[in-house]
């Protein structure tokens, strides 16, 4: 039984996902939240989103029916047509940029964005770890021209990086069967324990730096061997969609560690 009602033109622009960037942006520094630059870090996810669920609204229809709001052909026609709209509001918020990194880096994330959602998602395991580092691009360039020292961008990043490798990996075994049936493979897909893995490996990455990075503060090392915590669903659960929410709980972990690690240093 669904106690609220299913809203897919909401879930399309992943408002959870939305929301880590708006507090990982006020964790980072609260003052650009208004600024250019991040109103156009936004729209690009919202647009990235958009244009991710109109690519793959065939396999969609499959893997979780009634998600996507792009089933039907007049909704698609829309949907295009606010991308265009977004895409044109985007590009005058780029144009108050100066030209600097964040400039050529907005660029460089919006390509990256275009190739992974028409050919990248495709390749397992690359297409997971494509995401993970756009991701983990896109925190670099919040960090950009702060005062934050070196080994915290170095930590957050890396980490950033890896838990979100761990999450898309459940997610491509979540979707795999609408994913086949919609765009056959050219060659077998890896196995199953390969991708559970590489995810535990990468969570327990997110722990050993936690470690390494902040032996001296023991907030950040509690909560960085949270991580492992984890493990044995990774491990052994075979409810991949159960998988892939545990560990976007977990980011939340990852926040609040690097909310301590800025106000303690």
């Amino acid at each position: 039984m669904n106690l609220l009602p299913k809203l897919p033109w909401i879930s399309s622009l992943r408002p959870l996902n939305l929301g880590l960037l708006v507090l990982i942006a006020w964790i980072v520094d609260p003052s650009r939240l208004l600024s250019p630059f991040f109103i156009a870090l936004f729209l690009l996810m919202v647009l990235g989103n958009l244009h991710n669920d109109l690519r793959d609204y065939r396999a969609d229809a499959l893997n979780r029916p009634g998600s996507n709001p792009f089933q039907s052909k007049a909704n698609r026609r829309f949907g295009e047509q606010l991308l265009l709209l977004g895409f044109a509001l985007w590009f005058v918020f780029l144009c108050l940029i100066d030209l600097n990194f964040h400039l050529l880096g907005l660029v460089a994330v919006a390509l990256c964005l275009w190739a992974y959602n028409f050919r990248v998602q495709y390749f397992p395991i690359l297409g997971n770890a494509w995401l993970a580092g756009i991701m983990a691009f896109c925190l670099l360039l919040l960090f950009h021209n702060s005062p934050i020292q070196s080994r915290v961008k170095t930590w957050a990043c890396l980490s950033v990086a890896a838990v979100h490798f761990a999450r898309e990996l459940f997610k491509s075994l979540q979707d795999q069967t609408g994913d086949a049936l919609y765009k056959p493979p050219r060659y077998p897909l890896p196995p199953v324990w390969l991708y559970r893995g590489l995810a535990s490996v990468s969570l327990l990455i997110v722990a050993a730096m936690s470690f390494f990075f902040w032996q001296s503060q023991k907030s950040p090392i509690i909560l960085g061997l949270g991580f492992m915590l984890p493990l044995p669903w990774v491990l052994f659960d075979r409810n991949y969609k159960r998988l892939s929410a545990l560990i976007k709980g977990f980011m939340l972990l990852g926040l609040l560690s690097l909310y301590l690690c800025l106000h303690s240093i």
